[in-house]
């Protein structure tokens, strides 16, 4: 048996990319007068956020990136339609019937709940910066769980489709001037039958939107410990305006497929949905494993919620 892979000629993977161009964003912040007034963080949602061009200051941070990030969503848009174009039955989109908007319902509630459970349990063992984000993630559950209400008592008009699975900025190879995706076919800790299992385009967006953050996170921890508090405004709003142009670059390229819900309200409700279900399958993950990065996680929950920022 052989396998014949096209090389890519690449600079590195969009994670190094993204990496790069936050740490210049960071070096830019540090770089002004300590007295200088923190960058306001654009805290409108991200679907409302797409359409909206960066105030000046905002534009020079998130620099030539931005493009960047919408070409990353155009193609990511470009797979899905492939996906749902295909003459293969596996591969044709189907309706979501009352089941599987039940299912997806109660699949994110349990995730939910058995995550807070165990952070319940193990609390006192998190790391001290994580224990106020934590105490306010386990406060919220209802605010929570209620984000997923509309499953129930909405029509989704949208479709299912084949994805990606485990899209993140480390499955993609950046050219230079251009965006390869790999490893299309889901998580591989996943069976088969499941990677196989069609499901919400969003899932993939939500995954590229929470990678946005992880890049801006570690980085920040790559400081000084005395120049965090001063840049961390600056790589939120960073993380922002990527994640708004990445959905720009999605959206438009993908309007008028079939995995787009034609109600603007069902698109915000899958988005947030999804990243709000990404997030604490990563806070799960980070719990059984890395418990020092579940601040991370938690900090991306807090601020979906609105609550807010988390330090």
């Amino acid at each position: 048996m052989a396998v014949v892979e096209e090389f890519v000629v690449n600079e590195g993977t969009a994670w190094l990319h993204a990496r790069g161009e936050i740490a210049r964003a960071y070096e830019r912040a540090l770089a002004q007068p300590p007295e200088a007034a923190a960058l306001e963080v654009p805290l409108q949602p991200l679907l409302e956020l797409a359409y909206l061009e960066p105030p000046p200051a905002h534009a020079e941070l998130i620099g030539h990136y931005r493009e960047s990030a919408m070409r990353l969503g155009r193609r990511t848009a470009e797979l899905h339609l492939a996906f749902s174009a295909s003459t293969d039955p596996s591969f044709e989109p189907i309706v979501y019937s009352a089941m599987d908007q039940r299912s997806k319902y109660q699949t994110a509630r349990n995730l939910i709940g058995r995550v807070l459970a165990s952070m319940r349990r193990s609390i006192g063992s998190l790391p001290e910066d994580a224990r106020a984000a934590a105490e306010l993630v386990l406060d919220s559950e209802e605010r929570i769980l209620a984000k997923f209400e509309p499953m129930l008592t909405q029509r989704i008009d949208s479709k299912q489709i084949r994805h990606h699975g485990d899209l993140h900025l480390g499955r993609a190879l950046f050219t230079g001037k251009d965006f390869v995706i790999l490893d299309v076919g889901g998580a591989r800790d996943r069976r088969l039958s499941a990677r196989r299992r069609r499901g919400g385009a969003f899932r993939d967006v939500a995954a590229m939107i929470r990678s946005f953050h992880y890049a801006a996170a570690t980085s920040l921890k790559t400081l000084r410990p005395e120049d965090q508090h001063r840049a961390e405004p600056w790589g939120w709003s960073w993380q922002r305006w990527a994640s708004a142009a990445f959905l720009r670059g999605y959206l438009e390229t993908a309007k008028d497929a079939p995995f787009i819900p034609k109600n603007p309200a069902m698109t915000s409700v899958l988005l947030e949905t999804a990243t709000i279900e990404k997030a604490f399958a990563e806070l799960k993950v980070e719990l059984q494993r890395r418990p020092e990065m579940a601040w991370i996680a938690l900090q991306g929950i807090v601020r979906l919620l609105g609550i807010k920022a988390a330090t």
